[in-house]
């Protein structure tokens, strides 16, 4: 099988909606998670990045050997995969970073928040310098008092890379800003404090409509509103123009090794 420059997909088909998304793309190599990860060392070439949709029984394997080969990865972890047990343990992706870390390999999950609009525009704020010396990140749920270990590593990874460079805490609740309301359920709050002013998403998971209030020093409450997006789809966008211009880091992708690459 010929994958030179091309994106392998190896699946198990647990979510066809996402299977669809990334097979309607051009240069795309499927191979069935059923194979034996061996069969790596046949194919012919070397692709751009590999998307692996496996479950948790099957994923040890794959990712060693992929690892062995040291191709980019892309770990899909979708929405439904939070009502299934077995993947509800965040500690393969630990293990997964350390290990990417060392060989300087790029590595993301998709699924993740971070491409949400609302998000993003927090992060354009921090960056831009607009809210000074960042203070704190910090992260509120609605009233979804025991998020699933998928959620929370979800939002871990959003405040990891709001604060990244920064010197800032990050962490759940956090201080209260604009005197705003307790999410509802299936709503969070992402807030950030900085030395010229305060920023704030509310928004409703997993498709980020809502909206981003900020004040800076000396100004008035700015709001912008947010329509839902699918994020799945926005990734594999992000995903292809990255691949093919083989780039090491791939930006508003949840990667496990940020600046590592």
């Amino acid at each position: 099988m010929q994958v030179e420059n091309d994106i392998l997909f190896i699946t198990d088909d647990s979510d066809a909606s996402f299977s669809r998304s990334v097979l309607a793309r051009p240069g795309v190599v499927s191979l069935p998670a059923s194979a034996a990860p061996t069969q790596l060392s046949n194919l012919s070439g070397r692709p751009r990045c590999v998307i692996l949709q496996v479950g948790a029984a099957a994923r040890t394997q794959w990712l060693r050997e992929l690892l062995r080969h040291k191709w980019p990865i892309a770990c899909a972890w979708p929405e439904k995969c939070a009502t299934i047990e077995e993947d509800e343990d965040s500690q393969w992706l630990e293990q997964l970073a350390a290990a990417t870390g060392k060989r300087r390999l790029p590595v993301c999950v998709l699924g993740a928040w971070r491409v949400l609009p609302a998000l993003a525009s927090l992060k354009e704020l921090i960056s831009g310098g607009c809210l000074g010396d960042i203070h704190e990140v910090a992260w509120t749920w609605g009233d979804e008092l025991c998020p699933s270990c998928r959620r929370q590593w979800l939002a871990n990874d959003v405040l990891r890379w709001l604060a990244a460079g920064t010197g800032a805490l990050a962490g759940q609740g956090g201080a209260a800003l604009f005197s705003a309301p307790q999410p509802a359920t299936g709503e969070a709050l992402c807030s950030i404090v900085g030395s010229a002013g305060q920023a704030m998403a509310r928004l409703r998971l997993p498709d980020g409509a809502g909206c981003v209030e900020s004040i800076l020093l000396g100004a008035r409450c700015r709001r912008r509103d947010f329509a839902a997006v699918n994020g799945l789809e926005l990734e594999l966008t992000l995903l292809w123009r990255f691949a093919e211009r083989g780039q090491k880091t791939w930006p508003l992708l949840a990667m496990l090794n940020d600046g590592e690459v």
